[in-house]
């Protein structure tokens, strides 16, 4: 099996791999009555057996249902009695009946199935569904009431997912997003270009190659990236404070590159990781051993994890191991029994044992606050910035019989202080959010004050209480003006006073 940490269904945090489902029923995009009643009664039964929260399978059946009426809405559902009526177009096409909420998944698929043939039947228009379609609505809606990182990808989605990797195997580590005048970078996934400023989030990509983004999508964007890997790819880009564009030349590298670099700074390292890809350990590892073995070693170490949305559960571990001697790194909690496991760290004498500080942001997730958490709880780091994204459950990634996936949340993280990591996210040390300067954390600092005290940091909060988990993460909010100049300026000022640095640290753990 092999676990993931991230953020996103893109990316599922625990996920076993799919090395084929026998049969190849659905690959053509279509599917029979049996195999539509297999597949809905084993979304069912997974959803009772492994989601962390209790469910009923009769809301799940409502939630379903109402997925395909979003879908296809001539299609209508009510309840009346002991039975949903199902109506197309206004006519009774079919009665179900209501089963128990817990044991009848057999049941209730058995009649849904049957359901989804008369609606198929009798639906028309150019939008017409088969079993297919009306089967992936319905998990579609199920999926969506459950929670936000709970999801169903249709067997096309599936595919299409598998496939993006295929072919030429070169690409740009970068997300961005279409705006009516070009491509926005909204994330950044390549340490190199990340750390040195090449690109920041927020650059505007106005040309690829010489061609125009101007109304172009997603998946053009990516078709103009990938290429060989080494070949050069040319970006043009708009800048706030540029009044031309900017010429940046980068090479396409295979995806999971670049995820670490280093930048000495002075006499402090600056070890900027984007994500925790299946090579990331390993590079860090290598670095941590340079760095240790330095002709004049760094007076201090800033591991920055901004913007970090999380990547494979064993990199996530790794990477809090080489900090960390056999202290508890996290804990996950479920209804399963399998979802209760305790991460501790190796007795492997710390790779480092300069001071450390942890950058954190509004978007450091998942893995990353999983290493934030870790290492501020232990005592072994000051953490520096934002509250963080509060990416804090685990899905597990469960093969359909039609060959979609289902996404399903089955346990919760919980930091080695014992606090939930989800929706509250890790709270820094030294908050350096909203509108506060520079000068006014350290001066606060080195009057005593400036530090979140460990009994507000690790407080549990109740999560299905919005209020409360809003409350919460108000005390260090995101950057009022987007800068991320006046996390790293206090970091280097904690480092470069040694007993202010002590002083702080004393007060994390």
């Amino acid at each position: 099996m092999q676990a993931l940490v991230t953020q996103g269904l893109s990316s599922l945090v625990v996920i076993a791999m799919l090395t084929g489902c026998a049969g190849s029923d659905g690959l053509d995009g279509s599917l029979s009555m049996g195999q539509a009643q297999r597949t809905i009664e084993t979304a069912l039964e997974d959803i009772e057996d492994i989601y962390y929260r209790e469910t009923k399978a009769s809301e799940l059946v409502d939630a379903g249902v109402g997925g395909i009426h979003k879908r296809y809405p001539a299609v209508a559902f009510s309840r009346q009695g002991e039975a949903i009526v199902v109506t197309v177009e206004g006519n009774p096409v079919y009665d179900l009946a209501i089963q128990n909420d817990k044991g009848a998944s057999d049941k209730w698929a058995e009649q849904l199935a049957l359901m989804l043939v008369q609606i198929a039947a009798t639906l028309n228009g150019d939008d017409k569904p088969d079993l297919a379609d009306l089967t992936d609505s319905f998990l579609d809606g199920t999926a969506d009431s459950l929670d936000t990182f709970t999801g169903y990808k249709s067997p096309r989605e599936a595919r299409a997912e598998r496939q993006r990797s295929d072919g030429k195997p070169g690409t740009l580590g970068i997300r961005v997003k279409p705006e009516a005048s070009g491509l926005r970078i909204v994330q950044i996934y390549d340490a190199d270009a990340l750390g040195s400023g090449l690109l920041r989030r927020g650059d505007l990509v106005v040309e690829i190659d010489g061609v125009p983004t101007t109304g172009i999508t997603e998946g053009t964007f990516h078709d103009l990236i990938r290429g060989a890997v080494g070949s050069p790819v040319v970006l043009k880009i708009l800048r706030s404070d540029d009044e031309a564009p900017v010429t940046v030349t980068l090479q396409r590298e295979k995806d999971d590159a670049n995820a670490v670099a280093v930048f000495r700074e002075g006499n402090i390292q600056r070890i900027v990781a984007v994500r925790f890809h299946e090579r990331m350990a390993n590079d860090l590892r290598d670095l941590l051993y340079d760095l240790k073995n330095e002709p004049q070693p760094a007076k201090g170490v800033i591991f920055d994890l901004r913007n970090n949305p999380g990547g494979l559960l064993h990199s996530v571990v790794s990477t809090a191991d080489f900090f960390l001697s056999k202290e508890r790194i996290f804990t996950t909690r479920g209804r399963h029994k399998d979802s209760h496991q305790n991460f501790i760290a190796s007795s492997t004498p710390q790779a480092i044992d300069q001071p450390l500080v942890v950058l954190v942001d509004q978007d450091s997730a998942a893995g990353s606050e999983i290493v934030a958490a870790a290492l501020q709880d232990n005592g072994r780091a000051v953490v520096v910035g934002t509250a963080t994204f509060g990416r804090g459950t685990i899905q597990t990634a469960l093969p359909m019989p039609n060959h979609g996936v289902f996404g399903l949340t089955w346990a919760q993280m919980h930091s080695p202080a014992g606090y939930r990591l989800d929706k509250r996210g890790v709270m820094p040390t030294v908050c350096t959010g909203g509108s506060v300067t520079a000068g006014e954390v350290v001066g606060a600092l080195r009057s005593g004050g400036g530090v979140i005290a460990r009994g507000i940091r690790t407080r549990d909060v109740d999560l299905e209480d919005a209020a409360a988990v809003e409350a919460f993460r108000a005390l260090c909010p995101p950057r009022e003006d987007g800068a991320d100049d006046v996390a790293l300026e206090v970091t280097k000022a904690i480092l470069a006073d040694p007993a202010l640095y002590n002083r702080v640290l004393a007060a994390a753990p």
